[in-house]
C-alpha cells in the first residue's frame, strides 16, 4: 500500500505548489511558518469540513489576514488548496484500486459523488474512471 505523503512544508519539493521562484523571499519564509499549522490541520483533517474561520484562528489570524498570506505564500486560496490536497489524496486511492469510487469521495472529503467526479476531473483533466485506469499500480511480475 502506498503510504500518501506529500512534503507541504516545503512548496519547491511539489511542482504544483505554486512558488515559482526557488528562493524564496523573508515574507514567504516567514508565510510558510505562519501557515505552519494550517497546513498541519489540512492534512490531518481533509477528510473532514474544514472552515475558513477555523484555519485562521489555528494561526492566531483574521481572515482576511489569513487568505492574503495564504494566497502570497500558495499561489492560491485556502479552499483551492483544500480541493488539491483532497484530490490528490483521492488519486493514490483509485490507484490502488481497493475502494470503490463513492467510497474514495467520501474518505477523501467530498460531500457527494457527484461532486467528486466534477472537481476530479477539472483538476486532473481526465475522469476519474480513465485517469485511475491509466495510473493503476500494476503488480510486479
Amino acid at each position: 500500500m502506498v503510504e500518501k505523503q506529500i512534503d507541504v512544508f516545503n512548496p519547491h519539493l511539489n511542482e504544483d505548489s505554486g512558488i515559482k521562484d526557488h528562493k524564496k523571499s523573508y515574507v514567504e519564509q516567514k508565510g510558510i511558518s505562519q501557515l505552519k499549522p494550517a497546513i498541519t490541520y489540512i492534512h490531518t483533517n481533509y477528510s473532514e469540513k474544514l472552515k475558513l474561520n477555523e484555519l485562521a484562528k489555528i494561526c492566531n489570524m483574521s481572515e482576511s489576514s489569513f487568505c492574503a498570506l495564504f494566497k502570497k505564500v500558495y499561489s492560491k486560496s485556502a479552499y483551492q488548496y483544500v480541493l488539491s490536497y483532497r484530490i490528490s489524496m483521492a488519486s493514490i486511492d483509485l490507484t490502488e484500486g481497493f475502494k470503490k469510487l463513492e467510497t474514495v469521495a467520501i474518505d477523501n472529503g467530498f460531500p457527494t459523488l457527484s461532486c467528486f467526479v466534477r472537481k476530479f476531473k477539472d483538476e486532473m483533466k481526465a475522469p476519474q474512471r480513465q485517469w485511475a485506469e491509466n495510473h493503476a499500480q500494476r503488480p510486479s511480475s
